[in-house]
């Protein structure tokens, strides 16, 4: 019985992320009111009672109260590992309980669940948006990070591998000195300071395509750090970005979900894995808070990534093609009163990698956020997910803060030094950069502006 019922449930949980009904046929009865009558009482858990017989999650919320004062409740069930999605939908019936109470919501539950967004004029006038982006860039070199498996795009599944980018027992990294020199490029083009001493070290956390349950990165000891870019606007405005720190990491491989409507997890039969970027160099890029941009947020956001992909492509450091995911964003956003107030809680927005993309999902954080808050609502710190159809995102999980991950130095890979002089020698190198060579032939050709060119 309790596997059919299960199998009935999974079934569900392929179409719906929760199920939300009466926590009772009835209203609550008063206490010791149907003590003599068993079957009238188990008939009264009718509705609760599957749930805990298939072992889901579920919460019950107290909605109105009838008008003899006894409460009325609904019942919010998840898939297993759901507890999120429930307790977010459970604290937005409770919100709308003033609105339902004493009635089903069944027949408008659908435009009451729907995300509202405030006007996007609006949300920029009442609020003040602050960004934070991490740009994850995939050097160009010709080996991986760590061992001297190929980095390159395509290939059989599992054959751009080797017992490091595996994660195999007694497999030891060695460090890619041309990755090193890239990134150190990348650090002088964004006018960072180049640590005379830095470490690579473990972050701790389980994914199927993290093949030794860590990613070696860099914590507190990146290899460029307190820097800065200047990004022009469409109308020539220039807007400058603090630069917190740009460090070297591995990535990670891929999962392809199989099953689901959307090649997502939720829903997917079975899911393969993808070792052959395993173990890919790659470069984070991440800011300071970006304040001051104002109803330009979003404008903002796209130009400064594609300010970074041009300076990958003249750096020649990578191909930087965003559509495979050579360059990619996650995307920081929060809104507070004014400039003065205290920071507002973030959300971050997950590989993103196209500008348009970039744009709308600060767009639309800007108008959820501002809706929830005008409500009077709190914004839950949490990663989301961006659809590209049409511009919106949605929830992922809540945000893990850096000691969530346990970092520590990574034992098997010694300390770097980079050698001043060899510093320097790459500072000599670098090309003229985008920005700069825009406005150098801007002035030579007479070009006032975006409007003559």
């Amino acid at each position: 019985m309790r596997t059919l019922i299960q199998r009935d449930f999974d079934a569900v949980f392929e179409q719906v992320d929760v199920l939300v009904s009466p926590t009772a046929p009835e209203t609550a009865f008063k206490f010791g009111e149907k003590t003599s009558d068993p079957l009238a009482m188990y008939l009264y858990d009718v509705a609760t009672i599957p749930a805990n017989l298939a072992g889901i999650p579920g919460v019950n919320v107290p909605n109105a109260v009838s008008s003899e004062g006894l409460p009325i409740g609904f019942q919010v069930l998840a898939p297993a590992r759901g507890d999120l999605v429930m307790y977010k939908v459970a604290s937005l019936v409770e919100a709308l309980s003033d609105d339902v109470a004493g009635q089903c919501p069944a027949a408008n539950w659908e435009e009451k669940v729907m995300t509202e967004l405030m006007d996007y004029d609006e949300a920029a006038r009442r609020f003040d948006p602050v960004l934070g982006i991490e740009v994850h860039v995939e050097l160009g070199t010709k080996t991986k990070m760590f061992d001297a498996a190929p980095n390159a795009f395509g290939g059989d599944p599992n054959t751009f591998v080797t017992p490091v980018s595996l994660g195999l027992p007694g497999s030891l990294p060695v460090v890619n000195h041309k990755a090193v020199e890239y990134a150190i490029k990348i650090g002088l083009a964004l006018n960072c300071e180049i640590a005379e001493y830095c470490r690579f070290a473990r972050k701790n956390y389980f994914y199927p395509d993290l093949t030794k349950a860590f990613q070696t990165s860099q914590s507190d000891e990146p290899i460029a750090h307190d820097g800065y870019v200047d990004v022009e606007l469409e109308d020539g405005t220039m807007f400058r970005v603090q630069i917190e720190r740009a460090h070297m990491e591995e990535d990670a491989g891929k999962n392809t979900h199989i099953g689901g409507a959307d090649g997502r997890i939720q829903g997917a039969d079975h899911s393969l894995v993808d070792y052959n970027r395993a173990g890919v160099p790659l470069v984070e890029i991440v800011t300071r808070p970006i304040e001051g941009a104002g109803e330009r947020a979003p404008e903002v956001a796209a130009a400064y990534v594609q300010a970074l992909r041009d300076i990958f492509r003249a750096l020649d450091v990578s191909e930087a093609r965003m559509e495979r995911g050579n360059v990619r964003a996650d995307i920081n956003v929060s809104l507070r009163p004014t400039p003065e107030s205290p920071l507002g809680t973030r959300t971050e927005t997950k590989n993103v990698n196209s500008f348009r993309g970039i744009a709308s999902a600060v767009r639309y954080e800007m108008q959820r956020q501002a809706q929830i808050l005008s409500e009077g609502g709190t914004i839950l710190q949490e990663t989301r997910h961006y659809h590209e159809e049409d511009g919106s995102t949605s929830s992922g999980r809540e945000k893990s803060d850096s000691e969530d991950y346990r970092y520590f130095p990574e034992p098997d890979l010694v300390p770097i030094r980079p050698d001043r002089e060899w510093v320097e020698e790459l500072r000599a190198s670098l090309p003229e950069l985008p920005v700069a060579k825009r406005r150098r032939l801007r002035a030579e050709w007479g070009v006032r502006g975006y409007g003559d060119a």
